[in-house]
C-alpha cells in the first residue's frame, strides 16, 4: 500500500468525470478521467481518484488529485489533493491542498504508477 500510495498522487478532477479504473490493490481502486489527460511537451497533467475500500484514520473514503508527469526523467509531482469522506470524491471536503510546484518525486519502480506512466507516455 505504501508504495501504491503514489499511484493516487498521479491523478482532482470535479465529481462528473468518466472515471476509468486503472489499478487496484486490497486496500484501494484507482482511477482517472481520461478526458483531463493533457500532454505538453514530455510531460503529462492527470486528474485522478483513490477510492479507499476502508476508511482511513481521517475518515477518507476517497481523494481526488492533479499531478503532473515528467516522462523523460520518471517522475512525478503533487498539484493539488482533495480528501472526502464518501467513496469516489463524494460528500463535504475534508481537507484540501494545494502541493508545491517543485516538489518532483522519482516514481517508484514496480508500482501501478509506473504502469501508468509506461502506456500514457507512449500515446
Amino acid at each position: 500500500m505504501r508504495k501504491l500510495c503514489w499511484v493516487f498522487l498521479l491523478l482532482a478532477a470535479p465529481a462528473w468525470a468518466d472515471w476509468v479504473l486503472v489499478y487496484e490493490i486490497d486496500e484501494a481502486s484507482f482511477y482517472i478521467d481520461p478526458a483531463s489527460v493533457r500532454k505538453k511537451g514530455g510531460r503529462l497533467m492527470v486528474s485522478g481518484l483513490q477510492d479507499l475500500k476502508v476508511r482511513d484514520i481521517d475518515g477518507a473514503a476517497s481523494r481526488r488529485a492533479q499531478a503532473e508527469y515528467d516522462c523523460a526523467n520518471a517522475r512525478y509531482r503533487l498539484v493539488s489533493l482533495v480528501v472526502y469522506p464518501e467513496p469516489m470524491g463524494r460528500g463535504k471536503i475534508l481537507w484540501s491542498m494545494d502541493a508545491n510546484p517543485d516538489g518532483w518525486t522519482t516514481i517508484p519502480q514496480g508500482t501501478g504508477v509506473e504502469v501508468f506512466l509506461g502506456i500514457a507516455c507512449t500515446q
